[in-house]
């Protein structure tokens, strides 16, 4: 891949190491992508990688269509992501799940925020942010956030 950058494979945890890592139950990891295609070649990367991964994007079956809301789309919520180690979704995606109740931030152990120097104040991150991770944190209970970036920090 052009522009690509080298990493010595023994310097990276192996499939083996990631799988047996483990998180609070009921928990799951969420890395969020802000394009369809950008969560594709996450997916991609994170399954070559060993993991059980949820692809999720509103251009992929129109997900939020299919969910009911409330209680009944939590269950469906739950079933679509059981079995998976890590799910792949787009911001709006995710702030759609909280917003209509399809999730709760709790579930999420470790939120990834790909390419989160688009996070301002507009930015469905920075809505997920304030709505969702922020109350938690007072109390302990906020998700580990991780995020990536290839700019360079002005």
């Amino acid at each position: 891949m052009e522009g690509s950058i080298s990493i010595d494979p023994e310097a990276q945890p192996t499939a083996r190491q990631v799988n047996s890592a483990t998180l609070p139950a009921g928990s799951t990891v969420v890395f969020l992508a802000p394009t369809v295609p950008l969560c594709a070649q996450q997916a991609d990367v994170l399954t070559e990688a060993g993991l059980r991964v949820a692809l999720h994007s509103l251009l992929q079956g129109s997900l939020s269509k299919k969910l009911q809301k409330g209680a009944a789309g939590a269950q469906q919520w739950q079933a679509l992501v059981s079995g998976h180690q890590v799910v792949v979704a787009t911001p709006g995606e995710l702030l759609h799940g909280l917003l209509h109740g399809l999730m709760r931030m709790e579930q999420v152990a470790l939120l990834v925020l790909d390419e989160v120097h688009h996070a301002d104040k507009d930015h469905p991150y920075a809505a997920i942010a304030r709505q969702f991770v922020a109350p938690l944190a007072a109390g302990g209970r906020a998700p580990r956030l991780l995020g990536l970036t290839a700019s360079p920090v002005q």
